[in-house]
């Protein structure tokens, strides 16, 4: 991930329909349909999609386009962003309130923003801006991506309806605030090797529960919860593109037995390593 904050996918599925083969990942997420016609589907839930469509995705939601028409080719837009970037350019006490959207949620929340949303269109071509630069890489790209993604963020914030749940941060958050940052960092470069929450805490000279509630209002998870999505999501993309056993996955993502890969990749995805590339290779 560019920078270690911020990547931007675009994609062109073919005409499908295929069942829930969720992926997640640790990064939040802004999609944008620039063409295309189908279904989305979210645990529990899906969504006709159309062309033009914007959606928000937490760090820990399972989803998936499952169906494709063959109306119209389908192309996709995914800004993908770790939360630390709100944290790291907007400090103040409302900081919390660009996220909102990922972590405040009522029962009327959609995962797709209304088309009456005041802005709609100032939002998707925000989403553009942050494509085109990304793809052109002039100088200063990121800065100017990472600005796009913060003015979406306010955007939103500040004309969202939603009621705001007072929370306040930990005591001294803002004075750990680079270290946690920086453990993120860690847990990016060693998700793979054997990771104690217990170590990486004392490393910055916290205590283990002092440490996870910090790292979780930067991230919106613990950071167990967070190798743990590291982990999945490495497997997820190898049992895609690779035809490693699973004990081979297992082992080249962390984890000590394929017992265990087995039993956190099913609570995960909702099905098995095994199943899941069956159901893969079927589509």
């Amino acid at each position: 991930m560019a920078s270690g904050i911020i990547e931007i996918r675009t994609s062109n599925p073919p005409p499908r329909e295929t069942e829930f083969i969720p992926h997640s990942h640790p990064e939040l997420e802004i999609g944008y349909f620039k063409s295309g016609h189908g279904i989305y589907t979210v645990k529990g839930r899906q969504y006709e999609i159309h062309a033009g469509d914007v959606f928000f995705f937490n760090n820990d939601e399972l989803h998936k386009v499952t169906t494709v028409y063959p109306d119209e080719p389908m192309h996709t837009v995914a800004l993908l962003f770790q939360p630390r970037l709100v944290w790291d350019t907007l400090t103040d006490d409302f900081t919390r309130d660009c996220l909102d959207v990922f972590r405040n949620r009522d029962a009327a929340f959609s995962h797709r923003l209304d088309r009456s949303f005041d802005a709609y269109e100032h939002i998707v071509s925000l989403i553009l801006d942050a494509e085109r630069e990304w793809k052109e890489c002039r100088p200063f790209y990121l800065k100017m991506v990472k600005s796009r993604i913060l003015e979406i963020l306010i955007t939103v914030s500040r004309n969202r309806n939603a009621p705001h749940a007072e929370e306040k941060p930990p005591a001294l958050f803002k004075d750990v605030l680079h270290l946690i940052n920086a453990a993120v960092d860690d847990i990016e470069e060693t998700f793979c090797e054997d990771i104690s929450i217990a170590a990486l805490a004392a490393k910055y000279g916290m205590s283990q529960n002092f440490f996870t509630q910090c790292f979780k209002k930067v991230n919106g998870i613990t950071p167990k919860a967070y190798v743990i999505s590291k982990r999945i999501d490495k497997a997820i993309r190898l049992i895609k593109s690779t035809d490693m056993t699973m004990l081979e996955i297992a082992t080249h993502c962390g984890f000590n037995n394929s017992a265990s890969f087995n039993k956190t990749f099913t609570k995960t995805t909702g099905k098995k390593p095994t199943e899941y590339r069956k159901a893969y290779e079927k589509h």
